[in-house]
């Protein structure tokens, strides 16, 4: 939308502006016309028009992410796991998509005669900036671990 300034009538004579081109207005100049439109705001010589964009926003995107074809591959070595998949998302109530994981890990230090535990642990791998005209979100990253064990790793996308 476009976005201008109106005046009051006695402000009017105070514009340099104003008071220039009364004296180099063709024979023809409509001054009532003139005068209504400057004090509407409409003379963009006198108060030019900015764009705004107005934007509605939402608490949360208007539509939550699931997977489609997830697909995981870690190869036998890797330190780290190459996630991809495509997915609808809402592209104007979305900016991004966040990946998190969760999995459990049995901890045997072999240090004292306790029993093995278990503890939960979880990561946020990476997230992707998405553009407001697009409707899909294109995973395509890596989660890294920083060593070779296997795990069982549960993973959500989450749009903001």
């Amino acid at each position: 939308m476009q976005l201008s300034c109106y005046l009051d009538k006695p402000d009017l004579d105070l514009m340099g502006a104003w008071q220039d081109g009364l004296l180099d207005a063709p024979s023809d100049f409509d001054r009532a016309k003139a005068t209504d439109q400057a004090l509407a705001g409409q003379l963009w010589t006198l108060t030019p028009f900015r764009e705004l964009k107005l934007v509605h926003a939402v608490q949360q995107p208007l539509l939550e992410p699931r997977f489609q074809h997830l697909t995981v591959t870690r190869n036998l070595g890797d330190t780290f796991a190459r996630i991809t998949d495509e997915f609808p998302i809402h592209g104007k109530s979305t900016i991004k998509v966040a990946l998190e994981a969760e999995w459990t890990e049995q901890i045997d230090d072999q240090v004292s005669d306790a029993a093995p535990t278990v503890r939960s642990a979880g990561a946020k791998p990476f997230e992707i900036q998405q553009a407001i005209s697009h409707d899909v979100a294109i995973l395509d990253g890596r989660h890294e671990f920083h060593d070779t064990k296997h795990r069982n790793v549960t993973y959500t996308a989450v749009a903001t």
